[in-house]
């Protein structure tokens, strides 16, 4: 979770504490050019709870929580505060305005996701896919349209995969012995009960799961093999899946760099066949 996410969390801290989380809600920006004395005098409190403040979040103390809030800080380049992914907008707005907070909106979308991935987690997918006789994908209303769109960078390369767009459809489908398949599943709240039964199918036929999802609590995410997670703060009553489209998107995008930079000088010669053969009809 993001720091200025978990500052909002006042359950968690003490009175002094708070006053902390709040003075460096205040400005984020400005937090960064505060040394920790400065910083306690603002707040009214001491060096102390600042270091227990910055514990509690998971950092060693204060000069690598200004590090890691450094790096968030860039979410801010377009806009002074976050926008509400649920209902980025209220009825006074222009559409000037309008075309702004979305391009603020995706940024800060990409700007969260991009600081919240694991390398590890992505290259151990990337593994999987690579060495997949059959890949598998899978998805569910707007997270379909990210498995749709992969699964035609897939094709273009002449990668084998599968996915059944129709409702009632995306179960596993078994192949002969011998073939190796994957299942890649893109789901932001991975707690839909098509999705448990289908992970419940997938570890039936013992058929590896790579869950991409905001959601590290759900059963699907604890017990994928390979869990890709995203920092995204939508909730399920929303105008629409701006947030998590948009960090859904950039992951899938990244699997299928990485994918084709496994096999660079192939993939380019499959890219150049394959769009010769969609001239020739």
């Amino acid at each position: 979770m993001l720091i200025l996410e978990q500052l909002h969390e006042i359950e968690k801290f003490s009175d002094l504490e708070q006053r902390v989380a709040d003075e460096i809600l205040k400005d984020p920006k400005a937090v960064l050019n505060l040394t920790i004395e400065d910083l306690a005098k603002k707040a009214y409190t001491s060096t102390a709870t600042i270091v227990r403040l910055c514990k509690k979040l998971g950092f060693g103390g204060y000069g690598e929580f200004k590090i890691k809030l450094a790096t968030e800080i860039n979410t801010f380049v377009l806009q002074t505060e976050r926008i509400m992914q649920e209902m980025p907008i209220n009825k006074e707005e222009q559409p000037k305005d309008i075309l702004q907070i979305m391009v603020n909106l995706h940024y800060q979308a990409l700007t969260d996701v991009f600081h919240s991935m694991d390398i590890a987690a992505m290259n151990k997918a990337v593994d999987l896919l690579e060495s997949a006789d059959i890949i598998t994908l899978y998805g569910r209303e707007e997270s379909l349209l990210i498995a749709e769109d992969l699964h035609l960078k897939f094709k273009r390369i002449g990668l084998p995969c599968v996915l059944e767009a129709m409702h009632g459809f995306q179960n596993p489908t078994l192949y002969r012995d011998g073939q190796k398949q994957v299942a890649l599943i893109f789901t932001r709240y991975a707690e839909s009960s098509d999705f448990k039964q289908l992970f419940q199918m997938l570890r039936m036929h013992d058929i590896p799961m790579i869950v991409v999802t905001a959601n590290k609590d759900s059963q699907i995410a604890k017990l994928s093999d390979s869990l890709i997670l995203f920092d995204n703060d939508e909730s399920i009553i929303k105008m629409g899946s701006f947030g998590s489209r948009t960090s859904m998107l950039y992951v899938s995008d990244c699997l299928y760099l990485m994918l084709f930079s496994r096999r660079f000088e192939d993939n380019q010669e499959r890219l150049k066949n394959y769009y010769v053969h969609m001239k020739l009809k």
